[in-house]
């Protein structure tokens, strides 16, 4: 709980605000019905879809669309920001590749699926950039700010 604390409050320094966040981590592999049953929806501030990967020529496919779609719905009811979540586990393979030649295209991917399905912003959850591809996850990371400054997202 004093993890959970100091990351919110480090959040908030960050970002200028107080305001108390509660975020749901929301995996694709949760059917519908699941999701329904067990979350909250009117607690949450915050909804990160866990399920979409980066293919390597610097677009995004998002697994389970329909689930994805419910959960930007159910957002959408309770006025919840949503996330995209990009990567993690097995889904990373094709971040070296992304980060090294198609960057500018993944950083116009991702403005591009913020703006058609009204996210707050992307978490990418690169696992794990090695040393070798240090300056290439920086590129990486300087392009999507850069092409997310311009449009307001985070």
């Amino acid at each position: 709980m004093k993890n959970l604390f100091k990351a919110l409050f480090l959040v908030g320094v960050i970002t200028g605000s107080y305001a108390q966040r509660v975020v749901g981590y929301i995996p694709q592999y949760r059917t519908t019905t699941i999701m329904d049953n067990t979350i909250e929806w009117d607690k949450m501030t915050d909804a990160y879809y866990f399920g979409s990967i980066p293919n390597g020529t610097g677009g995004v496919t998002i697994e389970q669309p329909a689930r994805f779609d419910h959960v930007k719905l159910r957002a959408s009811q309770n006025n919840i920001n949503v996330w995209l979540s990009i990567g993690g586990w097995q889904k990373s393979t094709n971040f070296p590749v992304t980060a090294s030649s198609y960057r500018t295209a993944f950083a116009n991917e991702l403005v591009t699926l913020c703006a058609t399905h009204g996210l707050k912003g992307i978490d990418l959850d690169w696992e794990f950039p090695t040393s070798a591809k240090k300056g290439d996850f920086k590129l990486l990371l300087q392009a999507i700010r850069q092409a997310f400054d311009a449009d307001g997202r985070l």
